[in-house]
C-alpha cells in the first residue's frame, strides 16, 4: 500500500477525533444563558358588590337592632323571660306637646279631652278658643292623652306605639340594665337628678338641660340615646295587661281595656318604679296628668 495512503488515513483520523473532542468539550462547557423567570399579572378581581345601605333612623328616632334579652325583675317579683326582639325605630323623647300640636293643627289629631281647665298640671290649655299648648309648655312631654289619643297621634307620624317587650329592651338592654342608665340607685340627694320624678311639681321639660342633648335630665339615658325612659310621664304601651310575662305581644285594641304603661313619672316617690323592668296598667281611656307616650317605628316601613 502506497506511503501516501497511511499518511491520508492517519490524518483523517487525527481530524475525526479532534473534531469529535471539540464535539464533547462543546457539549460538556455549553451553558444555556439563564432567562428570567416568566411572571404573570393576573388583572385586578372585580370590585365588590355594594352592601345594603347604612340604615339611617327617622329624625329624632334611634335604631334598636334585633337582639336577644332577658325581661323580668326577681327584686320585683316578676319572673325572668328570655326573649328575643326585632329591630324597630324607637323615639328620642316622649311626644312633646308642641308636636302634638302640629299634629292637632294639620288635622291628623283631635284635640285631648281633658285639658288646663280640668287640671292645671296638664299641658294642653282648653280654656282657650282655640284649644292650643299651656304657656310655657311646649316641650313638656304630652300628658293627659287617652290610649287611643296617643296611639293615632303615632299613626298620623307613620308611627306607632311601642310593645312592651320593646320598651323594655329599649330601658335594659341587653346588658339587662336596672335603670335606664345603669345599676345606681336614684336619689334626691344625688348631686345630680337622674330623672323627673319625686320632688317634681308637674312635668319637665324634654330639653331642659341642654340645647343639644334630648331629655329632662342628662344623667337619665340609656346608651343609645334615648331619654326620659324613667320618669316624667308614664307612657303609654300597645300592649294589653296580663300578670305573666309572654314572648307574645297582645296589642290593646280598645279603651276598655287595660293597657300596660313604664316608665314611672314625675309623681313616683319610689325608686323601684322607676327600674327598667317595672310593670303598671290603666284602662286605656285614663288621661292622667303623669301620662303621655312616644312612638315606635318598624324598619322597612
Amino acid at each position: 500500500m502506497p506511503k501516501s495512503f497511511h499518511i491520508i488515513k492517519k490524518t483523517t483520523n487525527s481530524l475525526w477525533m479532534g473534531l469529535t473532542f471539540l464535539f464533547l468539550f462543546g457539549c460538556i462547557s455549553y451553558q444555556e444563558e439563564p432567562t428570567s423567570p416568566v411572571v404573570r399579572i393576573d388583572p385586578p378581581p372585580p370590585p365588590a358588590p355594594p352592601g345594603p345601605p347604612a340604615v339611617v333612623p327617622p329624625a329624632g328616632m334611634v335604631l334598636l337592632s334585633e337582639a336577644t334579652f332577658e325581661m323580668g325583675d326577681k327584686d320585683l317579683k316578676i319572673d325572668p323571660l328570655s326573649v328575643t326582639v326585632s329591630s324597630f325605630y324607637l323615639d328620642q323623647t316622649e311626644v312633646t306637646a308642641d308636636a302634638y300640636q302640629a299634629c292637632v293643627v294639620d288635622k291628623k289629631c283631635t284635640a285631648p279631652a281633658r285639658g288646663f281647665k280640668e287640671d292645671p298640671l296638664c299641658n294642653w290649655d282648653n280654656k282657650k278658643t282655640p284649644a292650643r299648648v299651656a304657656v310655657g309648655r311646649k316641650q313638656h312631654p304630652m300628658n293627659c292623652v287617652t290610649f287611643l289619643e296617643a296611639q293615632a297621634y303615632c299613626v298620623a307620624q307613620g308611627k306607632r306605639l311601642p310593645t312592651e317587650i320593646e320598651w323594655e329592651y329599649a330601658a335594659k338592654g341587653t346588658q339587662g340594665s336596672l335603670y335606664p342608665w345603669g345599676a345606681d340607685v336614684p336619689s334626691n340627694q344625688d348631686p345630680i337628678d337622674r330623672a323627673c320624678w319625686n320632688g317634681a311639681v308637674g312635668t319637665c321639660a324634654v330639653k331642659e338641660h341642654s340645647a343639644t342633648l334630648l331629655g329632662s335630665k342628662i344623667s337619665d339615658s340609656t346608651q343609645v340615646g334615648l331619654y326620659d325612659m324613667a320618669g316624667n310621664v308614664w307612657e303609654w304601651l300597645d300592649t294589653q295587661y296580663a300578670f305573666e310575662l309572654s314572648n307574645t305581644n297582645v296589642p290593646c285594641t280598645n279603651q276598655n281595656l287595660s293597657c300596660r304603661i313604664r316608665g314611672a313619672s314625675w309623681a313616683d316617690a319610689d325608686p323601684m318604679a322607676l327600674r327598667s323592668s317595672f310593670r303598671f296598667s290603666l284602662r286605656g281611656k285614663d288621661n292622667l296628668n303623669n301620662l303621655g307616650f312616644r312612638c315606635a317605628k318598624s324598619l322597612g316601613i
